[in-house]
Parts: C-alpha cells; sequence; structure tokens
C-alpha cells in the first residue's frame, strides 16, 4: 500500500510530489539512487532516480524519474473481495507492478512519452491491480496520466485543473478512501501556507514531510484507509508500514528537488520508526 499527492498548478513550479511508500520491512530493497536498472552503463547512457525493489523478478520501483523528467509512481489497488491482509500478499505468478513503471522510465525518447507508453501497454490485466502516475514535465507545464486495471483496464489523460492538489492510494482513483482526501486538502493548506509564510524550497519540503507523516494509532491494516502514514504493525506475521517518504520538485525552470526519506524499519528484528536520514538530489 502507498499513498501520493501531487499539484500542477502551484505557483513557481510545474510539478510538486509527495509520496509515501507503504511494504514489508523485510522485503529487500535499495535506498534512492542514480542507476541504470543493472544494465551495462557506458559513459552518456540513460540513468533513473529511483529506489529499486530487490525481491521483484526482473527488477522494479515504486517511485522513479529521469534526466528528461518523465516521473512516475505506482500504487497497488486493494481487492474488497479478500480480507486486508491477503490483499497485500502477491498473487503467485502475477508479475510485478514495479516492472510497468520501470518500463516508463526505460522507454526510448519520445516528445510524448505518457501516450506513447499507453500505446504499448496491452497486458495490464496480467498484474495485480494498481494506479501507475505517469508525469511528464515540459515547456509549458507538466502533463499527467493515469493507467489502471482496476476496475477495468484504462488509461487517460489527467487535466483537470481546477481541484488544486490531487491524490491517489490503493482504490480506483474515483473512489480515494478517506485520508486521500483529508490528504488533498492538507496539501493544499500546507502550499497555502508555505505560500504566507514567504519561506523557501527547504521549508516547502519539510511541510510537506509533516503532511506525510499523518497517522494515527492502527489495531490492523484494516485501518490504513484512514492513516497516511501506516506506524509499524504486524501483518502476516512480518513487519509492515510506512519505510520511505519522498518529495520532488520541480520548478518553472525545470530544477529539480528529490528527497528521499527513512520512516520505519526493522532494528532488531522489531518494526519501529527509524532516525529520519534523508537522501537529497538537485539536479
Amino acid at each position: 500500500m502507498c499513498i501520493a499527492f501531487f499539484t500542477t498548478t502551484q505557483p513557481g513550479f510545474k510539478l510538486i510530489i509527495a509520496s509515501n511508500r507503504d511494504e514489508f520491512y523485510d522485503r529487500p530493497a535499495t535506498p534512492a539512487a542514480w542507476h541504470t536498472f543493472g544494465r551495462d552503463s557506458p559513459e552518456g547512457s540513460r540513468e533513473f532516480l529511483s529506489g529499486q525493489d530487490l525481491a521483484a523478478a526482473g527488477g522494479g520501483t515504486w517511485l522513479g524519474m529521469t534526466k528528461d523528467l518523465r516521473i512516475g509512481l505506482i500504487t497497488n489497488i486493494r481487492d474488497p473481495s479478500i480480507s486486508p491482509a491477503a490483499a497485500a500478499i502477491r498473487r503467485p505468478g502475477a508479475p510485478s507492478r514495479g516492472q510497468l513503471l520501470r518500463g516508463f522510465l526505460e522507454a526510448p525518447p519520445s516528445s510524448d512519452p505518457i501516450r506513447a507508453f499507453m500505446d504499448a501497454t496491452s497486458n495490464s490485466a496480467d498484474y495485480d491491480g494498481f494506479n501507475l502516475l505517469l508525469f511528464h514535465v515540459k515547456q509549458d507545464g507538466a502533463e499527467v496520466g493515469h493507467v489502471s486495471n482496476r476496475p477495468e483496464v484504462r488509461a487517460e489523460i489527467l487535466d483537470d485543473k481546477s481541484r488544486g492538489a490531487h491524490g491517489i492510494s490503493n482504490t480506483p482513483i474515483e473512489k480515494p478512501w478517506p485520508k486521500v482526501v483529508d490528504g488533498e486538502k492538507g496539501m493544499g493548506e500546507t502550499l497555502a501556507e508555505w505560500g504566507k509564510a514567504g519561506e523557501g524550497e527547504d521549508e516547502l519540503v519539510q511541510r510537506l514531510f509533516r503532511l506525510l507523516r499523518r497517522s494515527t494509532e492502527i489495531k490492523s491494516i484494516a485501518d490504513a484507509p484512514q492513516c497516511t502514514c501506516i506506524p509499524p504493525v504486524i501483518l502476516s506475521d512480518s513487519w509492515y508500514g510506512t519505510r520511505v517518504s519522498t518529495v520532488i520538485l520541480v520548478s518553472d525552470k525545470d530544477e529539480v528537488t528529490f528527497v528521499e526519506r527513512d520512516i520505519g524499519g526493522l532494528v532488531d528484528g522489531e518494526g519501529t520508526f527509524l532516525k529520519s536520514d534523508n537522501r537529497v538530489f538537485r539536479f
């Protein structure tokens, strides 16, 4: 499970993203870094900025971007017909959803990468339920695409500028959980307060991390629809919760700030909130 908020209407920025990754703590993954998904990397070849899911066959990621400013993130969609615990476990034999996002990032350069990816993606039904958000930052702003396979396979361009902040989590996009609705409102308030305070970019990043840290005590994963930051909880005999938060800012000048922060993990075999460790990339 994951959650993300974004806006393409904040003055001074083409795109702002704030996202949490929720996952089993013992699922191996790398922190965000520039890499090539394990391919040979001749000088000048394309690189990708993301963490990597090391448990997925063929590799993949949950959120990443390229230097030519294509950005993507993916969440699972929980099947309401099965229990919350079972829903967090992958269907045997289903391909990794993180490979879909990797495919978008690795696709050949294109003037319209979102539509090119949508046209080339014909096997979405083979995957467990997902929402895939695709961003392409261009000279005149950011285009946003959405691909999903629940309740049916679909691909669409999201061009509603009236709402300001948008959110997505683990349901079909038109049926948001309460924490998504609350978070959309919270992101709008966060941006308004930051603008009123006349603060700089670093302060905006910290405000967005506070938005992502909103949490309540939960007794089981069934309480997740109310909780933006999932505290450590036992799920199917393993520790689960929000592992990292990520904030991405793309300014009107195409200057990028990408910050990933550790949130939860294992310490001596026990799930716990971690001391914040930031990885900061600017280009």
